[in-house]
């Protein structure tokens, strides 16, 4: 199965008793087990309303009558499923060949560990990747996750980042009631990108969250103190580099402002930021 080929059984397990929970009540667009905005027929007493003909008599407060001699229907909140959208960040540098492979495939477990907690509580999960190769359609049944392994699997890196806003605009339009957005990256890539893409998604009025995925080489680049040719795997542009001592250490200053530098973003915008 295709599932097992990115996540072992005992994760599988664990991930089915878990449950997203939303700072913000939201709208969905069926029954499922997260508090809506919407007033129906839930669990949690919301509030009450005067009574008008034609309301359900089992909603009426007969205690309440008997009080103030005035009928009042009591208001519940409904349980409703919500959407999760999980972006994949499919650039050169998601895998850089050799070794770096692994950082593209823990990168497809996340993404897809993510969607099985959604899955397995009948939320609406939808995967893409931003170089607009795949856009799975809403899934909501936990056997589903098979098929979106499966789709994953197929993803080759290589997007052109040029093409995001637009890749995200398309799938941020298929939105219909705004949950969750996971985006899964490396964050190798200037900092504008990944602001505009926040703004973007912000404005949607989704709750996000930003998942860093790192290979031993993007903390870790040099394997040796000799002349090393450096290769930006999203431009293809070419450095020579003699490496010192100087050079690691100022390159691990980079890597930490870097980072520090998104996480302070991400707190404050009210997006959580795992690393």
């Amino acid at each position: 199965m295709s599932v097992l080929e990115l996540l072992p059984k005992t994760v599988l397990d664990k991930l089915q008793t878990l449950q997203f929970h939303t700072v913000r009540k939201r709208l969905g667009v069926r029954q499922g087990g997260h508090i809506s905005l919407k007033r129906g027929h839930g669990i949690e007493f919301a509030d009450y309303r005067r009574y008008v003909p034609g309301d359900n008599p089992r909603y009426i407060d007969w205690n309440v009558l008997a009080r103030l001699d005035k009928l009042y229907v009591k208001q519940f909140q409904e349980e409703q499923d919500i959407s999760v959208l999980i972006l994949l960040d499919s650039s050169s540098s998601m895998d850089c060949g050799g070794e770096e492979k692994e950082k593209w495939r823990t990168a497809l477990s996340i993404a897809l560990g993510v969607a099985y907690v959604g899955l397995a509580n009948q939320d609406r999960v939808k995967i893409a990747d931003l170089g607009g190769r795949y856009i799975s359609p809403f899934f909501s049944a936990l056997p589903q996750a098979h098929k979106l392994a499966e789709d994953m699997l197929k993803i080759v890196p290589g997007s052109d980042q040029s093409q995001w806003k637009r890749n995200l605009l398309r799938v941020l339009t298929q939105v219909r009631f705004p949950g969750l957005l996971v985006f899964v990256t490396d964050l190798m890539f200037p900092l504008e990108i990944f602001y505009e893409i926040m703004a973007l998604c912000r404005a949607k009025n989704l709750e996000i969250s930003t998942a860093a995925v790192f290979g031993e080489k993007d903390i870790n680049p040099f394997n040796s103190k000799q002349g090393i040719i450096a290769v930006d795997s999203e431009t293809e542009e070419t450095l020579n580099l003699g490496i010192t001592s100087e050079t690691v250490k100022e390159y691990q200053y980079l890597f930490s402002q870097h980072l520090k530098v998104v996480e302070d973003y991400c707190k404050r915008n009210e997006i959580h930021f795992i690393a």
